[in-house]
């Protein structure tokens, strides 16, 4: 239901806003985290659909491990001509690991996102590992593209960190659990219909706290119609 009024309350936007009265549905991942701050929603020019995208990622080896801290989407028109990417909101760890694009003339239409299980009190957590898309043709877009598979290491390990808290010095202490991408559950796909194309999306990011960082934890992406 509360993605039903939130679409509405985008189409009722229609005639003000430039892309918004396209947006006919939107595609959640099933097993985002409820962690974090909503971004805004973030969407293509008027016209404007997205063909390709990328992500930010954190490679193991940090005290808190947040491995994807956001997703940028690069839109085009129908002529091809290329007329910027969205946002939404990203964390501040990490670098983006260059751009993953679908074949001339055709775009992205469906998705699915690695996430991470809840670690519980006394673990490190972190939020999505992975996202992947698919194309109108089939292509399926790895955000990844399998480079960061560490291998299988002891579990636990408590690691020691001084942060600075109201101009205090404070040592932060975390049990980590070595994570690999082999421990992180893949969300069922979420498909736009008929004909229809992503054309932005919302993210939701848990960055720059005293507490445990999760990076990129859920997203939310909205489809238009053409």
């Amino acid at each position: 239901m509360s993605t039903l009024v939130f679409l509405l309350s985008l189409l009722a936007l229609g005639s003000g806003a430039p892309g918004v009265k396209e947006v006919v549905e939107s595609l959640k991942v099933d097993n985002g985290l409820g962690r974090g701050k909503w971004g805004s929603v973030d969407l293509c020019p008027s016209g404007s659909y997205v063909f390709a995208f990328e992500i930010k990622f954190e490679p193991a080896g940090h005290v808190d491990e947040t491995a994807m801290n956001g997703i940028k989407m690069y839109c085009k028109d129908v002529t091809g001509t290329l007329t910027g990417y969205t946002i939404s909101s990203e964390g501040v760890e990490g670098e983006w690991q260059g751009l993953r694009s679908c074949n001339k003339g055709e775009y992205l239409q469906s998705l699915r996102g690695n996430v991470m299980p809840e670690q519980g009190t006394f673990h490190d957590d972190l939020g999505m590992y992975n996202f992947q898309m698919n194309c109108s043709d089939g292509q399926t877009l790895d955000g990844l593209n399998d480079t960061y598979h560490p291998p299988a290491q002891e579990k636990n390990e408590i690691k020691r960190e001084i942060l600075t808290v109201d101009g205090r010095e404070m040592e932060a202490i975390f049990l980590t659990t070595k994570i690999t991408a082999d421990d992180g559950v893949w969300s069922s796909w979420a498909s736009c219909t008929g004909n229809n194309r992503i054309c932005g999306h919302q993210s939701r990011v848990q960055t720059n706290s005293i507490a445990d960082d999760a990076g990129l934890c859920d997203v939310i992406m909205f489809c238009c119609s053409f």
